[in-house]
């Protein structure tokens, strides 16, 4: 039995080591699956798969090609790379629930053309090859279904990339300075390309199609970033990556990287070769100048600057408060706060600067923000002093805005409960999915969804019971108590989960009895393990005379006692030891009464013969002969 992660939900699916296609018993969809010999490609399919799912696709491509090292046959690992190379990520059908790819990466070249294609086609069985060519058809057909309707969308000049929101989800000071060229170079008479206003009002499953005409049409794309992180955050990447590919094929197309608060040599290794702008100098003169050569504009010469007198305007209202805008979208509030108390000091009924105040006392940059963070406008009470102080005029817009901010938090808070639902199905949480459908009943999307909803977990219970997955489906049928027999197959399944893990159990004290066996004829066991062993051996006895891993119970039975008899390593040392004391005991006794013995015969000759020279012999030969017994006694005792 194999297991890798699903390329659709990322949960662990478990397969039959023979069949090269399995199911996620999470969302239901059938997939190839990956095969490989070692556990490092295993990690790396995972980690390959994780970076597709996250739309980090150039990322993830690049792990793919690292299996093809070791395995350059891999249909799995080419089939991957083919799934990156078009940015195709699988989503919840709206009206089926089922995964559906989507594209976010279109390319002219048809993917029945692309190589990787052909290297997954070519190494795969029959059945895998039957998935791809299947799956294939549909990445094809959607394919040319954005390029359909791309071909409707009017030419563009410019692509103007960048990041809109950091981790936070505040507005990026990179997003202020892209505003600022789109609203200069609109001026000038170019069609630009800026997600925040083009794909305004747009679904996300028109935006592909959108996109991919202004990349193909567009001359000039301008890529703006304060980090280096910003620039390969994963939409900024997909775009100026894609837009450099279309430059091999058309030379006509320019890039212009544009960064500020960082040097022009920490921007991605990719922009080295481009002529890049500090948009922290004077950027006007170069940039512009530059795009209006690109576009063979000429530019208008100011006006010399007669050498007259100008009478200096007087305090004007709207250009401070122009200033405290501009500081509040570089979210300097503390700065922002003193230029608006100066205006109120002036006006104490400025209406406009109440409502600056608000953002001020909220620490939020704009509308966006408050959405965002799901604030409403009126949940401070400068907001009620500008209402109260503002015109006919500007009292309309602040009421329509505040209801348009609330608008737009009830909906998405609702858009966030809808992806919630269909996410609740996709995991199997059927019962959080009823109660969302509840909720949100009205929506049509989830009405329809949610019409069979609990006959499908059921039948989803039932299946799950029939391939064993007792656990599973037991926690289906408590999801829905009164539906049918729900509550009859919910105790049922809860009998045949306790029993399939009691049986587990059993087979692991069997695996480690086993596991102790070897180890007593290999002298390493130790008291612990025969502890382990009868702990092991009750359970076993308790659960049945069954036969388990094709041995009866009676067979560890009798193997107990063997078990118990054998010496542990510890008792095997502690004897050894004792033997070598009780012999160097001997041996320091028989030592003694050879120095006795030889010490009386020195001193009989030297007391009967007066030869000195004759006793001090015998005395070496007594020390001789001590030693050499002590030695040979010491190494027979630590050999026994």
């Amino acid at each position: 039995m194999g297991s890798c992660r699903c390329k659709m939900c990322g949960a662990h699916i478990h397969y039959d080591d023979n069949l090269s296609v399995a199911t996620c018993e999470y969302c239901g969809t059938e997939q190839t699956v990956f095969r490989a010999d070692s556990e490092k490609q295993i990690q790396l399919f995972n980690r390959a798969n994780a970076l597709r799912m996250q739309n980090e696709f150039d990322k993830a491509q690049l792990t793919y090609d690292n299996i093809l090292i070791d395995d350059p046959n891999n249909a799995e690992a080419h089939w991957g790379i083919c799934l990156c190379r078009y940015g195709i990520e699988y989503v919840d059908s709206p009206t089926t629930g089922k995964k559906i790819p989507t594209c976010h990466r279109t390319a002219i070249k048809s993917i029945f053309d692309d190589l990787d294609y052909k290297e997954a086609i070519g190494n795969a069985d029959v059945i895998a090859k039957k998935y791809y060519e299947g799956e294939s058809k549909v990445i094809d057909r959607l394919q040319k279904d954005i390029i359909k309707v791309s071909q409707k969308e009017p030419p563009y000049d410019i692509f103007i990339s960048y990041k809109e929101h950091d981790e936070s989800g505040n507005r990026t000071t990179d997003s202020i300075y892209a505003e600022k060229l789109y609203y200069d170079l609109k001026d000038k008479g170019y069609r630009l390309f800026f997600s925040k206003v083009t794909l305004k009002g747009k679904t996300p499953a028109e935006y592909e199609p959108i996109i991919f005409s202004a990349l193909i049409s567009s001359k000039v794309m301008i890529s703006i970033g304060s980090k280096k992180e910003y620039f390969e955050s994963v939409w900024e990447k997909n775009e100026w990556s894609r837009f450099l590919s279309f430059m091999q094929e058309n030379h006509n197309k320019y890039l212009i990287p544009c960064y500020f608060d960082m040097e022009s040599y920490d921007m991605p290794d990719e922009f080295l070769a481009f002529d890049g702008v500090n948009l922290k100098l004077d950027f006007e003169d170069d940039l512009y100048k530059r795009i209006d050569g690109l576009f063979n504009r000429k530019r208008e010469e100011p006006t010399p600057i007669k050498n007259v007198y100008v009478e200096p305007k007087p305090f004007s209202l709207d250009n401070r408060l122009e200033r405290i805008c501009a500081v509040i979208l570089d979210g300097d509030f503390k700065k922002a706060n003193e230029l608006i108390e100066e205006v109120l000091n002036i006006d104490y009924k400025c209406a406009k600067a109440y409502y600056y105040k608000v953002f001020v006392n909220l620490r939020m940059k704009d509308t966006v923000d408050l959405v965002h963070r799901r604030v409403y406008l009126d949940s401070d009470v400068n907001y009620y002093k500008a209402v109260e102080y503002a015109d006919k005029g500007y009292k309309e817009y602040l009421i329509n805005l505040n209801k348009s901010i609330k608008e737009q938090i009830k909906n998405k808070i609702t858009e966030e409960k809808c992806s919630d639902f269909f996410l609740s199905i996709a995991r199997g949480e059927y019962a959080r999915a009823i109660e969302l459908a509840k909720m949100l009943k009205g929506i049509k999307d989830v009405d329809e969804r949610a019409k069979d909803l609990t006959e499908e977990c059921y039948k989803f219970a039932v299946d799950a019971k029939s391939r064993k997955f007792y656990t599973k489906a037991r926690d289906l049928f408590h999801q829905i108590p009164s539906y049918k027999d729900s509550v009859k197959e919910y105790l049922e399944c809860c009998k045949l989960a306790n029993e399939a893990a009691v049986l587990k159990k059993a087979e692991d004290c069997c695996v480690a009895m086993d596991n102790i066996i070897i180890s007593a004829d290999n002298k390493t066991i130790t008291d612990r393990d025969k502890d382990i062993y009868a702990d092991c051996l009750s359970y076993v006895r308790n659960y049945g005379g069954r036969e388990i891993n094709g041995k009866n119970v009676s067979y560890y039975i009798s193997k107990q006692k063997y078990v118990n008899k054998v010496k542990t390593a510890n008792d095997i040392k502690y004897a050894k030891e004792q033997r070598k004391r009780t012999i160097l005991i001997l041996l320091g006794v028989f030592g003694a009464f050879a120095y006795m013995c030889f010490l009386i015969v020195p001193i009989i000759v030297f007391a009967s013969k007066g030869n000195a020279k004759g006793a001090g012999g015998w005395v070496g030969i007594d020390m001789i002969v001590i030693i050499a017994t002590i030695i040979i006694g010491y190494f027979i005792a630590d050999r026994l």
